[in-house]
């Protein structure tokens, strides 16, 4: 399955590491591959949350600690309605 991520003007994604209790969680690793190639890395922040800054549209898979999705980013006059404007992850920590 593909979740659909409006991204912010410069192709800035927001986003969110949230544990089982949807409480938030610091200092887990982001990565962001696009084609193939990582095209960004992020840590969380101590509320969990994490921001990247120039990620280009199109299929994305974001890993967020060992956990990782597909997603589908658009910018905002393209993006679907059902597009959230935050990745919201609950990641398995090892």
């Amino acid at each position: 399955m593909v979740s659909n991520i409006e991204l912010g003007k410069g192709g800035v994604l927001k986003g969110v590491a949230l544990n089982s209790a949807a409480r938030p969680i610091a200092n887990v690793p982001v990565v962001m591959q696009y084609a193939q190639a990582v095209v960004a890395r992020s840590k969380t922040r101590k509320d969990g949350s994490f921001s990247v800054r120039g990620l280009p549209w199109g299929l994305h898979v974001v890993g967020v600690g060992s956990k990782s999705d597909r997603y589908q980013f658009w910018n905002t006059k393209t993006a679907p309605p059902s597009a959230k404007k935050t990745l919201r992850s609950t990641p398995t920590l090892l």
